[in-house]
């Protein structure tokens, strides 16, 4: 009798462990990461600079609430185009590109939402001199410390690639 009890308790201990850890790990906040992707391709041939930004929606949506003191849901359709035009100016604020120093117009062409992240589209429709990129990508500086934004720039056959860790938010790209 006393052997199939303590065969019974050998068999509960690592059940017993196991939901333990289960628990405790189930109240400690895991590390989450901040981060945006930008890639940028610019196409001589055409004279085109395309810019795809992807960013995490929750991360997004919280930052823009605080700027614009409404609760932004990226999501709701019935507000697409107010969603549209704060993206714009959220965007125009936090991402900008100049060549040889010179700002180029970003027009902000819109955005899409993917599961858990949301992607920004902007363009210079007219490219017509090859010089360096200055990258300035502050996106999401304001609400996280940790943030950091990976640019890939493609120019044509050529691609290069840099982080910027907030505080740092320019970037320079020669081809």
């Amino acid at each position: 009798m006393h052997h199939n009890y303590s065969n019974r308790l050998l068999l509960k201990i690592p059940v017993l462990v196991f939901l333990s850890l289960a628990f405790a790990f189930a109240f400690t906040p895991l590390h989450k990461y901040y981060f945006s992707f930008t890639e940028i391709r610019v196409d001589t041939k055409k004279a085109t600079l395309n810019v795809s930004c992807k960013m995490f929606t929750d991360d997004l949506e919280t930052s823009m609430s605080n700027i614009y003191g409404k609760k932004i849901v990226l999501a709701d359709v019935k507000q697409h185009k107010e969603i549209q035009r704060l993206l714009d100016k959220y965007m125009a604020e936090r991402f900008k590109i100049s060549v040889a120093g010179k700002a180029l117009k970003l027009v902000f062409i819109g955005y899409e939402n993917e599961d858990d992240v949301i992607w920004c589209y902007l363009e210079v429709p007219k490219l017509t001199k090859k010089a360096p990129l200055t990258i300035m990508n502050s996106v999401l500086f304001e609400l996280f410390p940790e943030q950091t934004n990976i640019i890939q720039v493609y120019w044509d056959e050529q691609n290069k690639s840099q982080k910027l860790v907030n505080p740092q938010k320019e970037a320079v790209f020669e081809f």
